[in-house]
């Protein structure tokens, strides 16, 4: 396995994890503002970011799984919804919920992912068609 496709298998598994992730605290957001159980935030007052959390982690989910097959728009879109997740955990969530664990998937997302978009396949010096035998 070469250094290109670890990083992209890498890359698929932290935006499948920061969407499991959103996805997670979308529903739980949504359930707290349901009973009432978050404390100074009323549903009124506030942004409730549980549909548009849901919507960001499913595509995130489906660009983890695009992405395990090296489709190359795939990994600066997983930057962009990582990126969006990780304002949304700043601005939403991280008064109410501890997720710095989450804001930390969020941020290795988007190195992995910089990281596998800036990389090109490349061809070993072995496998390079124009290394061919000179007969002469």
């Amino acid at each position: 396995m070469n250094r290109l496709t670890y990083f992209r298998l890498l890359a698929a598994f932290t935006d499948a994890l920061v969407a499991a992730s959103v996805i997670y605290y979308s529903t739980a957001t949504r359930t707290l503002y349901t009973h009432g159980s978050l404390s100074g935030m009323s549903s009124s007052g506030t942004v409730n970011l549980g549909t548009t959390g849901l919507t960001v982690g499913i595509l995130l989910l489906v660009v983890a799984g695009v992405s395990v097959w090296g489709a190359w728009p795939a990994f600066p879109v997983a930057i962009i919804l990582s990126a969006a997740s990780l304002l949304a955990y700043i601005a939403v969530y991280a008064a109410v919920l501890p997720i710095f664990a989450s804001m930390a998937l969020c941020v290795t997302g988007i190195a992995l992912n910089a990281v596998v978009a800036r990389m090109k396949p490349t061809i070993s010096e072995e496998a390079n068609p124009l290394n061919l035998p000179v007969f002469g």
